[in-house]
Order: structure tokens, then C-alpha cells, then sequence
């Protein structure tokens, strides 16, 4: 009776915990409806990224099909510049090789928040049934951009270092405080965002961290 009565209190635990962790992803919950999808960025086989509206803030989001759509880009209501726009495609450019594949992702991102890594807002469903993300939008794209390209080739040193301490710190706090690893650590993958008149980096695109 004393291993029926133990057996009978893990069951009830690990329904509790199946109860809670059901709790905890319908926190993360968006309706689509609540998306202005602006303008498309990119439309591969897998996925299209969007520059989209969430009530007054500019948000990226990655629309993950389940077939391969061919459809033209559709027009835009406003005006995206290239900045935004890289910022988006930096935003997005996980891979996603599956339904599994973003399942996973959402997971890391739904248990993974710092101040220096790019942020989730949540997930949900499409009317037709596929897969969105929604992650914070960074206006100053990706940090490839600071740094090869001109006129933020330039950039000062002491600025270039505010950025490596930035993303150091992300992948510290992923390192030790997540027990997880990025696996795909590149300038590309590291947001600049503004904050309080400056800019900062973020570690962005986690679709392959473990």
C-alpha cells in the first residue's frame, strides 16, 4: 500500500506539473488578430519574416508555413527603411527545419530573459494554421552592419568594445545561469537596440541553442 500510495502522489505531481507548465505557454499566447502584418521582408520555403504592428510597437515576426508559398510580397501600408529591415532579417534568420524545430525554439525562448538577449513576446497561430513568433524589433539592426559597412565602418573603438561587453554578457548569462549554449555566435546574430540615447547589442536568433 505504501508503493501504491507513493505511486499515486508522483502521478498526481506530474499531472500538477503538465497543468502548470499548460498555464505558463498560454501566458505566451498572441492572436493573430492582434498583428498588423506591415510589410514582407522574406518568404522562403519554410518561413517569412514580417515587419509587423502589435498595438503602437514595431515587432518582427517569423511566420513558420507548413507547405512552401510562392505568393508575391504583398504591399506594404508603410514604409520600412533598410535599417529596419536588416534589423528584421537578423531578427529571423534561425533556421527552422521542422514543426519540431520551432517547438523547441519557442520553448528555449519562453524560459530564456535577460537584458542583453533579444526578446520574446510570444507565439500563436495563424488562421490557416502555421506558426508565428513574435520578437522584439531592433532598430539598429544587425551589428555586421556597425561594423563592415560604411558609414558605421567607423565606428570608435570604445563603442565597438560597449557592443563585445554587451554580448558578452548575454552569452554569460546563457553559459552559466542557463546552462545552454548559442552555437551560432556571429555578428549578424547580434541585435543593436536604443537605450536611454545610446546603443546597445543583444544576442539574438537562438534556433539552434541547446
Amino acid at each position: 500500500r505504501l508503493l501504491e500510495k507513493k505511486l499515486h502522489q508522483s502521478s498526481r505531481l506530474r499531472r500538477r506539473k503538465q497543468r502548470d507548465i499548460r498555464m505558463l505557454q498560454s501566458a505566451w499566447t498572441l492572436s493573430y488578430d492582434d498583428l498588423k502584418l506591415v510589410q514582407r521582408l522574406s518568404n522562403k520555403s519554410k518561413s517569412s519574416v514580417w515587419f509587423a504592428r502589435y498595438g503602437s510597437f514595431g515587432v518582427a515576426v517569423k511566420v513558420l508555413k507548413k507547405e512552401p508559398d510562392d505568393d508575391d510580397v504583398v504591399s506594404a501600408d508603410d514604409d520600412v527603411s533598410s535599417t529596419q529591415s536588416s534589423a528584421l532579417l537578423s531578427t529571423t534568420s534561425g533556421t527552422m527545419s521542422s514543426a519540431t524545430d520551432a517547438t523547441e525554439e519557442i520553448n528555449f525562448l519562453m524560459r530564456t530573459r535577460h537584458e542583453r538577449l533579444n526578446a520574446f513576446y510570444g507565439c500563436g497561430k495563424t488562421p490557416d494554421g502555421d506558426t508565428f513568433i513574435v520578437l522584439e524589433f531592433a532598430v539598429g539592426g544587425c551589428m555586421s552592419r556597425w561594423l563592415w559597412n560604411k558609414p558605421c565602418g567607423g565606428l570608435p573603438w570604445i563603442v565597438r568594445a560597449i557592443f563585445l561587453r554587451d554580448a558578452a554578457n548575454g552569452l554569460a548569462f546563457l553559459h552559466h545561469s542557463h546552462a545552454s549554449i548559442h552555437r551560432d555566435v556571429k555578428s549578424s546574430n547580434v541585435l543593436i537596440v536604443r537605450e536611454k540615447k545610446r546603443w546597445r547589442a543583444k544576442i539574438a536568433d537562438f534556433g539552434l541553442s541547446k
